[in-house]
């Protein structure tokens, strides 16, 4: 059946010619119109119950994105800086799209500046030195200026541009989404500014951070992708040394990779670039894998004398199903991130699944084809390179003499793998991360450093009967509330409505009132009627209309997902100790990042769990023996305990991409040991005896299994040159899990086999 399906592709190579034409002319427009998306929201599924909270709020207060700007200089009072600052604060308004607002030195509300403010006429401040040390000495003594809009020693301020509701993406014209525009038009026009000499500006926001990110990434994205084509070519070249073999070989890698991102293009879908190269160079690596798996068997058959149609079919005869063993067995590996509920974890899963499949579909029919193509006269390279067999043979040996020795070596390492594996921590923590290597970490990191930036924030939102936030003791316990908040790690400051009221007190007696919250609830309530009709937008930002939401915001220094969860846990217990009669929730992507870290935790444990489930009873299915699955699961399971202790000892965080890590070997360490028992096997049976049997499988298949895992190894490895420590951790643990799974197939597996005989008893 399987001859009769790939005879027309061999015969007529133009069938092939015009398929890659056709998948050509499928591809090239698609992958032009693939869009890319930093937003943290996209990471939840649909419904979560963070997606919702976070819309309830957006709902209450309206609050939206904002760009931000830190100015830096030795007097952010002086004339030179504040003509930086009311410039800078106009051009950004004016180029900025949905730009609605503009909070700044130059530019305060009037209400809560008592009136003052600075005069600009063409750019030029023409306030004179005088009025300038008034309105210094006056903000200076407006809380909500001093340590926020202004630091204490007046070197640093802020520019801030509030911005109004992104249009829905059908109402966009843009090719970029809105967020990305209006950062990068933000950033654009902060970096071509000619500030004042001495000032210095950093860009900062949502906006400008998502453009930012996506750049820098992409761009290292795309080194990993040139530098692993590469690898990926030499080391196709280097060990198939057949022209026809390299050729088909880089055919199905590029096919398969581009046939599923071009469909994300056509279809619209946005990718998270940080998680894009996890398909494509598990791709590259199983291709060239199976390429040498096919190539091998065809060199032997060539060699032998067949011509090489025949060669290629009966090497196509004897790899399609060990091959199609460890696709599904990789694969259902890889659909288990399914079972994480976060988004990019999920596609990576169901992205490489269909790779995969497209790999082993092209493998089986594009790349034999091509093989076919060529004189039947040339017998190929007369050499191996990489070659392993004597290796291999005097492994053979030391497994045979040594069996001992290596159980107990094997035993000591899984000991203090799994000691390490109890140190691992889940923790999200930016810096660790990314790292400081690409610039917009390094201007976070700057803007976290100064006085006065906060680089994370998240909203706590109280819900009370109707009116109830314009009464005396409900205030006190908000400030309550905040100052609790306040001991809390990693919190800089809390914002709430009391700050307003205080402020609303002090201008309503025109400075002479102390910055207090008026004692009686009849002075409270016409304070706030005050205030409804002359400003109301400064009310609307903390509390509703009906005054039965109030919101908390609580601005951090610095992120780690384990520290803030544990805050959550102690925002909870203060917040019900302080409103036992009303119910609150959180929102914001400092929350929702947060809660990653108990996604992950039951996402990876449902991940592994299925895995090893799913991999144990095909184990079972492929060798029709229960105990030479269980056997077969141990060099599986080896690695992954490897992995485990690396993470603990050396303290690389459980996140994203670490998180990838446990299923990704799982399921390519099966693909090496599928190969390798199967061919036991086959020995042990025709030889009747298992040293015998064992020594066959390591001369029949051992150079095979050798190059496969040197190639993923050295195709993992390309991600070590990436600027991002995830990436660069998760080259280091797949390399250390992939060579340790062949260790443990090479050294443990026919020990195994020889102890257990699986196969049978033979005389």
């Amino acid at each position: 059946m399987l001859l009769n399906y790939l005879k027309p592709l061999q015969k007529n190579p133009v069938i092939i010619m015009l398929l890659s034409a056709a998948l050509l002319a499928f591809c090239i427009p698609g992958l032009s119109r693939i869009s890319f998306t930093t937003d943290i929201s996209d990471y939840f599924v649909d419904n979560d119950p963070v997606l919702t909270s976070q819309e309830k709020f957006q709902q209450l207060f309206d609050k939206h994105e904002f760009i931000a700007v830190l100015v830096e200089s030795d007097d952010v009072f002086s004339r030179e800086t504040l003509e930086t600052i009311y410039s800078l604060g106009e051009k950004l308004m004016e180029d900025v799209p949905f730009a609605e607002g503009l909070v700044s030195l130059s530019s305060v509300n009037p209400v809560l500046a008592g009136g003052l403010s600075f005069s600009f006429e063409e750019g030029r401040l023409v306030s004179t030195d005088i009025e300038i040390e008034e309105i210094r000495e006056s903000f200076r003594g407006i809380e909500s200026f001093r340590g926020s809009l202004f630091s204490d020693d007046m070197k640093q301020a802020w520019i801030i541009v509030n911005l109004g509701a992104y249009p829905a993406a059908d109402e966009w014209p843009g090719n970029k989404t809105p967020q990305f525009a209006a950062g990068e038009i933000a950033y654009d026009t902060v970096q071509s500014f000619k500030a004042a000499d001495g000032t210095t500006l950093t860009a900062t926001g949502i906006p400008v951070y998502a453009h930012r990110k996506e750049q820098e990434m992409l761009q290292d994205f795309m080194k990993i992708l040139v530098l692993g084509a590469i690898v990926s070519a030499l080391m196709t070249a280097v060990i198939l040394r057949n022209l026809q073999a390299i050729i088909g070989t880089l055919l199905v890698i590029f096919f398969s990779v581009a046939s599923v991102f071009s469909f994300y293009g056509w279809i619209g879908k946005q990718l998270d670039n940080a998680f894009m190269s996890v398909p494509i160079l598990l791709t590259m690596g199983l291709c060239i894998g199976y390429s040498v798996h096919i190539s091998h068997f065809f060199s032997l058959y060539y060699r032998s004398g067949l011509n090489r149609k025949e060669s290629v079919f009966k090497a196509v005869l004897q790899t399609w199903r060990p091959i199609l063993f460890t696709v599904m067995t990789t694969t259902a590996a890889m659909m288990t991130f399914l079972f994480v509920d976060i988004e990019p974890i999920r596609w990576v899963g169901y992205t490489s699944a269909v790779c995969l499949i497209l790999v082993y579909f092209l493998s089986m029919t594009m790349f034999p084809a091509v093989l076919s193509i060529g004189s039947t006269h040339d017998r190929g390279p007369r050499k191996i390179t990489l070659n392993f067999e004597p290796v291999l043979k005097r492994i053979s040996f030391l497994v045979n003499r040594y069996h001992k020795v290596i159980l107990v070596l094997f035993i000591l390492v899984t000991i203090v793998s799994l000691y390490g594996l109890t140190l691992v921590r889940v923790d999200f923590d930016a810096e660790k991360m990314m790292g400081l290597r690409l610039q917009h970490m390094k201007d976070q990191k700057r803007i976290s450093d100064s006085s006065i930036g906060t680089t994370e924030y998240l909203d706590l939102t109280i819900e009370l009967d109707e009116s109830n936030f314009n009464k005396r003791d409900v205030l006190d316990r908000i400030e309550a509330v905040q100052s609790e908040i306040e001991e809390l790690p990693l919190v800089v400051r809390t914002s709430s409505l009391t700050g307003t009221v205080k402020e609303f007190n002090r201008i309503f007696h025109r400075n002479r009132g102390t910055y207090s919250i008026p004692e009686a609830d009849s002075q409270l309530r016409g304070l706030f009627n005050f205030f409804e009709r002359i400003s109301p937008e400064l009310l609307r930002d903390w509390v509703t209309e009906d005054y039965s939401y109030s919101r908390i915001m609580v601005e951090l220094n610095g992120f780690s997902s384990a520290v803030i969860e544990d805050n959550l846990h102690m925002i909870d217990t203060i917040v019900r100790r302080n409103f036992p009669e009303g119910s609150y929730f959180l929102s914001g992507s400092t929350y929702q990042m947060a809660l990653m870290n108990q996604y992950v935790t039951r996402g990876l444990v449902k991940s592994i769990f299925l895995g090893l489930l799913i991999i144990t009873v095909l184990m079972i299915a492929v060798f029709k023996s229960f105990r030479m699955g269980m056997i077969a699961m141990i060099p599986n399971l080896f690695p992954i305990i490897v992995c485990g202790g690396i993470m603990g000892y050396f303290k690389i965080p459980l996140e994203f991409v670490t998180m990838t890590v446990a299923p990704l070997i799982m399921g390519l360490a099966v693909d090496d040991t599928i190969h390798f028992i199967s061919y036991m096997k086959k020995g042990v049976i025709e030889k009747r005896d298992y040293r015998a049997g064992i020594n066959h499988s390591f001369r029949v298949v051992g150079t095979a299994i050798s190059q496969t895992t040197f190639i993923l190894c050295i195709t993992f490895l390309v991600f070590t040159s990436s600027r991002i420590n995830s990436l660069i951790n998760m080259g280091i643990l797949t390399f250390s899990g992939m060579l340790a799974a062949f260790l443990a197939d090479i050294f443990i597996t026919p020990i195994l086999v020889s102890k257990s005989k699986p196969f049978g008893k033979f005389k």
